[in-house]
């Protein structure tokens, strides 16, 4: 499969020194990516995604204070996931994203590596919920993260309660890493 995705910032005004509008900013982040995932045997799944990142701020009108500016780089993402029935369904992953890549800059000939990040995960089903309601499941889900230099370690738990494959009642919460405090939410 291939993909494209395009996070765009928003246009931010360029201004003089008496605050009139003399140029326009586009700010966007662009990521090309091919990817290939296969069942390497009935429990165990495997994935490789090869992608192209791109940090981009092109400009109209008036920009030398900013000027138009590119940082790209390849990368690569791996993942695995092994399922067990272990008393419920238990599935636990790797991911390890971001591999190799550096963002080389055009204008000032700068490398900067991109934030590699390794997680690890599981997703339990449990069954126990069967014996008293109907078409409903309970998944539990947790993952550590380290991101080395882009965040440090962080942990996450959250739970999802299903009700006719359809409706979902989810609550969740990102422990505390360097860029943020801890967190919690609830959804519907």
């Amino acid at each position: 499969a291939i993909s494209l995705n395009i996070l765009n910032i928003g246009e931010q005004q360029v201004t003089d020194e008496n605050n009139a509008v003399i140029g326009i900013i586009l700010p966007r982040d662009v990521v090309f990516a091919g990817t290939y995932a296969l069942n390497v045997t009935k429990r165990l799944r495997a994935g490789l995604n090869y992608k192209v990142v791109q940090l981009r701020v092109d400009c109209s009108g008036i920009c030398s204070s900013v000027g138009p500016t590119v940082e790209s780089s390849r990368a690569v993402d791996l993942g695995a996931q092994y399922g067990a029935e272990v008393g419920a369904p238990l599935t636990s992953g790797i991911a390890v994203r971001n591999l190799g890549g550096e963002l080389n800059s055009r204008e000032t000939n700068q490398r900067d590596p991109l934030p590699t990040q390794v997680e690890l995960g599981a997703l339990d089903r449990l069954k126990f919920l069967d014996h008293y309601v109907k078409d409903t499941e309970l998944q539990l889900a947790g993952s550590y993260i380290n991101s080395r230099d882009f965040g440090g370690q962080s942990g996450r738990l959250g739970v999802d309660l299903v009700y006719q494959g359809k409706v979902h009642l989810r609550a969740g919460y990102v422990g505390h890493d360097q860029r943020s405090d801890a967190s919690a939410s609830l959804g519907f």
